[in-house]
Order: structure tokens, then C-alpha cells, then sequence
């Protein structure tokens, strides 16, 4: 029945954070950062919600976006080692210039 697992996940956020990885993971971006969106609806605290959307938000080659997100994830889970060297990724932090518009190669 396919309405009836729709209304399933349309309410799970693990299926939307799932779903995310495997967008992000197959260059789907646009897609990934969509349903990193209804994971944060969904459950606003979460962290996998916000890395979720950092990592989509790289992908879109949004840093500071990026960036924002990472922070927000690294305060609702500071020990998370994997999350926070997600933030260590963004080239404008990299690189030092302190600037998302100017990124370098």
C-alpha cells in the first residue's frame, strides 16, 4: 500500500536523514538539502538534521551556509568527532581568507 507507507514517512525523520544521505551521496544536492529541510521540521533538535543540510549545503558549494549548519550540529553534539571535522571541510575556513564568496582552489 503505498499511500499508507507515504504517511509513514512523511512523519519519520529518519527516512528524510536517510533519504538525504543517499541524495547527497549520489551528487543530488538540491534533493538532499529538501529533505535535510523536513528532518529539521520534523525534529528541530536533531542533530543529524543540521549535517545533514551542511553537508548538502557544501555540496551546493554554499559555505557559509555550510558552515552555519556545521556549528549548529557541533553545539548539540560537541564530542562528536565526525561532525566536527565536517566544519574543518569548508574551503573559506580552510584557506583562512574568512570570506563564503571567495573560495580557492
Amino acid at each position: 500500500m503505498p499511500t499508507a507507507r507515504r504517511c509513514l514517512h512523511a512523519r519519520n525523520a529518519v527516512y528524510f536523514s536517510n533519504r538525504s544521505a543517499a541524495y547527497a551521496n549520489c551528487s543530488k544536492f538540491d534533493e538532499a538539502l529538501d529533505d535535510a529541510r523536513l528532518v529539521l521540521k520534523l525534529k528541530p533538535g536533531w542533530v543529524k538534521g543540521h549535517a545533514r543540510a551542511a553537508v548538502a549545503y557544501m555540496g551546493l558549494e554554499l559555505y557559509s551556509e555550510a558552515k552555519e549548519a556545521y556549528e549548529k550540529a557541533v553545539k548539540l553534539e560537541p564530542d562528536d568527532q565526525v561532525i566536527g571535522a565536517g566544519g574543518q571541510a569548508c574551503p573559506h575556513t580552510v584557506c583562512g581568507c574568512g570570506d563564503a564568496e571567495e573560495v580557492h582552489s
